[in-house]
C-alpha cells in the first residue's frame, strides 16, 4: 500500500479491517458468489492445472479454498489490502498441496508476479477506481493463454440502500454488458453472467449489522442518531419487506477471459 493512501481508501481498509473477526461467518453471499465464480471458471476454462495462480482481495480466503480445494496449483500468490488477512488464510493454504506466499498491499501498486496461467477475485473489483487500467496491468502479468477469473457488482447492487438515499456505493459498479468495452484488445472475454441475489434479515438492525460485519459500508461515511436511526428503520421495513422480513439485493456479474496467445 501506498505511504499516502486515498481518504477513500483509508475509509474502506479501515471499514474492512474492523470487520475481519466475524467476516467469514457473515459474509455468507461472498462465499457464495466465490463458489459460483470457480462454477463458471472450470465450465468455460475446461482446464484444473496451473503452474502459478494469484488472487487479489483475498480476505479470510472463500475464494482461496475455492481454488486450492477445486483445482491442481502449483504456486499460489494471494493478495490483500489488509496485511491481517495472512492469518485468516495461512490455516487454510498450510492444509494446501500448494506452495503459497501471501503479499499485502493495493492491487494497483503491487509489482505482480510474472507469468501467471490464473489471476482470480472474488467480490473485489468494484472498489477499483480505474477498471481498465488495473486489466491492462492483470493482463500484463498473465502468460499467452493465460485465464482471468473475477466477479464484482453491477450498477443495481443494494438497489434498496440507493433508493434510501445511501452514499455506500463501491466506485466502480459496471453492468454485465459494459465489461467488454473495458477490457485490453489482447485479452477475450469467454462468458460473462449476472445474477440477483436478496438475502433477508429478521430487522433493519440486523441488516446493518451484517454490513459492518463485512465491511461492505466502507464509503458510507453516515453518521446517525437515534431519530435517524429509527426513521431509517421504519421506512426501509415498509418499501422493503415481505413474508420472509427485510430484504437486501446482491447484484453480481461474473467475467472469465482469457490472454490471447
Amino acid at each position: 500500500m501506498s505511504e499516502n493512501p486515498t481518504p477513500d481508501r483509508m475509509r474502506v481498509l479501515q471499514s474492512f479491517k474492523r470487520s475481519l473477526n466475524g467476516y467469514h461467518e457473515n459474509a455468507i453471499i461472498q462465499a457464495e458468489i466465490a463458489k459460483s465464480l470457480v462454477d463458471y471458471f472450470l465450465a468455460t476454462s475446461q482446464r484444473e492445472r496451473y503452474s502459478h495462480a494469484f488472487e487479489f482481495g483475498c480476505a479470510t480466503g472463500h475464494l482461496s479454498e475455492q481454488l486450492i480445494s477445486r483445482l491442481e496449483i502449483g504456486s499460489f500468490t494471494p493478495n490483500d489490502l489488509i496485511e491481517e488477512s495472512h492469518h485468516f488464510i495461512a490455516s487454510k493454504l498450510n492444509q494446501a498441496a500448494c506452495n503459497w506466499r501471501f503479499i499485502a498491499g493495493a492491487i494497483e501498486e503491487l509489482d505482480l508476479p510474472d507469468n501467471l496461467d490464473l489471476i482470480a477475485s472474488s467480490s473485489t473489483m468494484q472498489w477499483i477506481s480505474d477498471t481498465p487500467a488495473l486489466l491492462e496491468k492483470l493482463t500484463r502479468s498473465l502468460k499467452p493463454d493465460g485465464w482471468l477469473a473475477l466477479s464484482s457488482f453491477q450498477d443495481n447492487h443494494f438497489a434498496e440502500l440507493q433508493m434510501m438515499g445511501s452514499r455506500a456505493k463501491a466506485p466502480s459498479y459496471t453492468n454485465g454488458e459494459d465489461w467488454p468495452s473495458l477490457v485490453p484488445q489482447n485479452l477475450t472475454i469467454k462468458h460473462i453472467h449476472t445474477e440477483e441475489k436478496k438475502i433477508h434479515f429478521p430487522t433493519v438492525r440486523a441488516m446493518l449489522s451484517h454490513l459492518r460485519q463485512t465491511g461492505v459500508n466502507g464509503n458510507a461515511g453516515q453518521q446517525w442518531g437515534h431519530q435517524k436511526l429509527r426513521e431509517f428503520e421504519s421506512e426501509y421495513q415498509a418499501r422493503f419487506s415481505d413474508e420472509r422480513g427485510i430484504y437486501l439485493t446482491y447484484a453480481p456479474v461474473y467475467i472469465i477471459a482469457q490472454r490471447q496467445s
